[in-house]
């Protein structure tokens, strides 16, 4: 068989899919990312790029997929981290707004007039889990994929 096989195509698309809920969340619902989303989307990006590789059916291309959802994963579990207050992150998180005391309501209010977010503010969770928690866990789901493909091409 030339080119991805069936978990070669997904993975991409489970990375581009992860990207444009991002933008999503940000161009339609109007939450700011903060510089820990943006790194986010940059791993997810870094697999993109491993995915075009797959087409060679190359392992240190998919190699690079896998660093990329790893990278992506193990941000946000981090933010994922600070936003459950397990850890506290460098003060400011890049710049962000301060927005300690205030209600929700009006922490996503300066976070809109601002156009950053804060780090280790949650603005939206499903199921008790963050957009970087999802990312932290969908990520791993990820990269498990990416281990197996790996290991499929190298034999």
């Amino acid at each position: 068989m030339t080119g991805p096989d069936r978990l070669g195509v997904a993975l991409p698309l489970g990375s581009l899919t992860l990207l444009l809920a991002a933008l999503w969340a940000e161009l339609v619902w109007g939450l700011p990312p903060c510089p820990l989303c943006h790194g986010q989307r940059a791993g997810h990006l870094i697999a993109l790029v491993g995915a075009v590789g797959l087409f060679r059916r190359s392992a240190p291309w998919a190699g690079l997929g896998a660093l990329g959802v790893g990278l992506s994963g193990q941000i946000g579990l981090y933010q994922a981290g600070a936003e459950a207050g397990w850890w506290v992150l460098r003060a400011g998180c890049g710049g962000a707004p301060d927005l300690s005391g205030l209600s929700p309501e009006a922490a996503l209010a300066r976070m809109l007039a601002t156009g950053q977010a804060a780090c280790d503010q949650a603005p939206w969770a499903l199921a008790g889990l963050s957009l970087a928690g999802w990312n932290a866990l969908l990520s791993g789901l990820l990269l498990t994929g990416w281990a197996l493909l790996i290991r499929r091409l190298s034999r």
